[in-house]
Order: C-alpha cells, then sequence, then structure tokens
C-alpha cells in the first residue's frame, strides 16, 4: 500500500528472490549482533519481533529468523500497549523489525518508560 491508501502494481517475486533477501536479512542480523539470547523454560530463545501489516518483507524476515532458529514474536493491529509491552518483557525481546508507523509508537512506548529491553 503506498502512503495516499492507493495500491501499486503487483510485483511478483521468484523463489530465488525470496531466497536471497532472506538470507540476506539474516546475515545482516547475525553481523550486527541484534538478536540477544534469553533464557526461559530451561531453554535458550532467540526472539526477533516483527510489527507490520501483511506484506513480503514480513514473510521474508520470518523466513530470515528461520535460517539461525531465531523464534518471530508477531505484533498485531489489535494490541493494546499493554500487551506489547507485557510481551516485550516476557521475552525480554531487543530487535524489532516494524514499518515506520509502529516505529513511532515504539519511540512513544519508549518515551512512556515503556518498552524499555528494545535496542534495535
Amino acid at each position: 500500500m503506498q502512503a495516499a491508501g492507493t495500491f501499486g502494481e503487483y510485483e511478483w517475486l521468484s523463489y530465488n528472490q525470496v531466497q536471497e533477501t532472506s538470507q540476506s536479512i539474516a546475515r545482516g542480523m547475525k553481523a550486527l549482533n541484534l538478536v540477544t539470547e534469553t533464557t526461559g523454560d530451561g531453554k535458550s530463545w532467540k526472539f526477533v519481533g516483527i510489527w507490520c501489516k501483511n506484506r513480503a518483507e514480513w514473510l521474508m524476515t520470518h523466513i530470515a529468523n528461520m535460517y539461525f532458529n531465531h523464534t518471530t514474536i508477531g505484533f498485531f493491529d489489535s494490541m493494546g500497549v499493554q500487551a506489547v509491552d507485557y510481551i516485550l518483557k516476557q521475552t525480554e525481546l531487543s530487535c524489532i523489525f516494524s514499518t515506520k508507523d509502529y516505529i513511532k509508537k515504539v519511540i512513544d512506548m519508549k518515551k512512556d518508560s515503556l518498552a524499555s529491553t528494545i535496542k534495535f
């Protein structure tokens, strides 16, 4: 969807394009050390958040998480600020991929002393 609320031309992606993009995202997360490890239930976890409407980038980021056995935490429009903050605290999530409208929400949450674990 474009900024004006209209849709542009549909663009098909090949399996190779999706794979290459997903692998690039995965390598970038690793190279930049964006994903921190936390423990819970006697296991080690590496959580990565995604907060955006359904789009190709959402899926490619999810696939990137699978390359390094990261667990994807999805956030949805219907979640209120308190629910999002609760999940962030429970998972100790430090990295969230987002579109600019949700980045503003995260910044506003941080101003209100919420989303304290988010670093990236």
